[in-house]
């Protein structure tokens, strides 16, 4: 069998490329590889200043609880001994 060459899912029988990516493929031969490639980039990954201010929108929205600091204070007696030194 023989698989598409671009997204490796569609079985093609006669190119080496599945309808959907043979679109994508004219785009890259209209308006360049670099420019398609640079589309891509900016519209479908996120950024890490994206990321941030979505978190930021949404604490701000109150969509998500944010969970409160926690300040665990250990025991003496909950603490696990790792190695003990012998005493002399």
């Amino acid at each position: 069998m023989w698989t598409c060459r671009l997204c490796e899912m569609e079985t093609c029988w006669t190119t080496h490329v599945c309808p959907d990516c043979r679109k994508i493929k004219n785009l890259m031969n209209i308006y360049g590889k670099v420019q398609v490639i640079s589309v891509l980039d900016n519209v479908l990954v996120r950024n890490t200043a994206g990321i941030i201010n979505k978190e930021e929108d949404i604490k701000r929205k109150g969509l998500v609880k944010v969970p409160e600091e926690k300040t665990e204070t250990v025991e003496e007696e909950d603490k696990v001994a790792t190695r003990s030194k012998s005493k002399k």
